[in-house]
C-alpha cells in the first residue's frame, strides 16, 4: 500500500508540473539540446529574461496636478450656476476618495462648466469669485495634458497591462482587436479634449517644444462609460505578456547564438571537398526544429508587436506633455530593450548561417 500510494504521489506532481510548464519552454529547450549536439557544443546556462520594471505609483505621481479650493462662502455665492453640484461631488467624501479617471470626467465638467458661471458671477458683479474662478480655468487647463495622462496612462488600468503572467501557455493566440480599438478610443477622446491646448509642433510627440496655445476651440464633452470600457479593455491587456514572450525568446536565442560563435572561433563545421555529415545534422535541426517548429510562433509575437506597438505609441506621444520623468525614463527605456528583442529571430539566423554556408547549405546555395 505504501509502495502504491507513493506511486500515486509521484503521478500527482508529475501532472502539477506538466499543468505549471509552459509548452514554448519545452520547445526551446529541444531545439537547443539538438543544436548543441550538431555543433558539438556545450549548452550555455539559461538566463532569466531581464523583467521590466514598471514605475512604482510614488515614482509616478511627482507631477500630480493640484486642485484649487474655493471658500464656503464663496462657493455658496455661486448657487445659481450648475459648476456649483460638479464642486461638490468632488469636493464630497466620494469625490475625494475616486478614481483618476472619475477626477478626469470631473475637471472636463468643470471645463465645460466654468466659463458660463463665470459670465454669470459678473453679472451680479462678483468680480473677485469671478476672477478667482477665472484663474482655477486656466490652471486646470494647463493642467489638461497631465490631468488625462494620470487618469489612463498613469491609472491602475495600465499598471495590470504591464503585468506579465508566469505562464504564457498559448499566447498570443487569444488575443484580438478589442485591446488596439481601447487604445485608439483613448486617443480619439484625448486629442479632442486638447484640441486647441497646444499647437502642432507640440502634438508632435516626445521631445516637442513647450506648450503654446491655439484659438481652436476643445471639446470637453466626455463618456463616462466610453472611458470606463476603455480602460477595462486595456486592464486585461497583453503589453506585459507581449514583453515577456519576445524577452523569454531573445533569451533563449542568444544561447544558440553563443553555440554558433564558439563553433566558429573553434574549428569548421565542414570542410571543402568532404563528406561532412555534421551540416546536414545542423540543416535538418534548423529546418525542422526552428524554421518548420519555433518560427511560427516568432512570427505571430512579431505580428503582434506590429499590431500593439504604433497604437500605444501614439497614445504616449499625444499626451507626453503631460507624463512624469519617471515614466519617460522608463519609456525610452522599454522601447530600446523591446526594439532589440523584436530583432532576436533575425539575429539568430545570422548567427547560423555562415556555419550552413561553410556547408553549402544556406539559402541561395547551390
Amino acid at each position: 500500500m505504501r509502495a502504491a500510494g507513493r506511486h500515486w504521489v509521484l503521478v500527482l506532481l508529475a501532472a502539477v508540473a506538466g499543468c505549471n510548464s509552459d509548452p514554448r519552454q519545452h520547445a526551446f529547450d529541444d531545439y537547443l539540446t539538438r543544436l548543441s549536439r550538431a555543433l558539438q557544443q556545450e549548452l550555455p546556462p539559461q538566463q532569466q529574461p531581464e523583467p521590466l520594471a514598471y514605475p512604482s505609483g510614488r515614482q509616478l505621481i511627482e507631477q500630480h496636478p493640484e486642485t484649487e479650493r474655493i471658500a464656503l462662502l464663496d462657493f455658496l455665492a455661486m448657487s445659481d450656476c450648475q459648476l456649483q453640484q460638479t464642486l461638490a461631488q468632488r469636493n464630497s467624501s466620494l469625490g475625494k476618495l475616486g478614481t483618476e479617471s472619475q477626477r478626469l470626467l470631473q475637471d472636463l465638467a468643470f471645463l465645460r462648466q466654468a466659463p458660463a458661471c463665470i459670465a454669470s458671477l459678473r453679472k451680479q458683479q462678483n468680480d473677485d469669485l469671478a476672477q478667482q474662478l477665472q484663474r482655477a480655468l486656466e490652471n486646470r487647463r494647463s493642467q489638461l495634458a497631465t490631468i488625462i495622462w494620470h487618469a489612463t496612462l498613469g491609472a491602475r488600468e495600465f499598471g495590470l497591462f504591464w503585468q506579465a503572467p508566469p505562464l504564457l501557455n498559448d499566447y498570443p493566440e487569444q488575443t484580438g482587436p478589442e485591446l488596439l480599438g481601447a487604445l485608439e478610443s483613448l486617443q480619439r477622446m484625448s486629442a479632442r479634449w486638447l484640441q486647441g491646448h497646444f499647437d502642432k509642433e507640440t502634438k508632435a510627440g516626445p521631445g516637442s517644444p513647450g506648450n503654446s496655445y491655439s484659438s481652436e476651440r476643445p471639446d470637453y464633452a466626455a463618456s463616462s462609460s466610453a472611458l470606463e470600457a476603455a480602460l477595462d479593455t486595456i486592464r486585461g491587456g497583453d503589453g506585459g505578456r507581449l514583453y515577456r514572450a519576445l524577452a523569454i525568446q531573445a533569451a533563449h536565442l542568444e544561447r544558440g547564438n553563443a553555440m554558433a560563435r564558439q563553433r566558429l572561433d573553434s574549428q569548421p563545421l565542414c570542410y571543402p571537398g568532404r563528406n561532412n555529415p555534421r551540416g546536414d545534422i545542423l540543416f535538418n535541426v534548423v529546418q525542422k526544429f526552428w524554421l518548420q517548429g519555433l518560427q511560427g510562433w516568432s512570427a505571430q509575437l512579431s505580428q503582434r508587436y506590429y499590431q500593439l506597438w504604433p497604437a500605444l505609441q501614439s497614445l504616449e506621444a499625444s499626451l507626453a506633455a503631460g507624463e512624469p520623468r519617471s515614466y519617460r525614463r522608463w519609456r525610452q527605456l522599454r522601447d530600446q530593450r523591446i526594439e532589440q528583442l523584436v530583432h532576436a529571430p533575425r539575429h539568430h539566423v545570422g548567427a547560423i548561417r555562415p556555419l550552413l554556408e561553410q556547408c553549402g547549405l544556406a539559402p541561395g546555395q547551390d
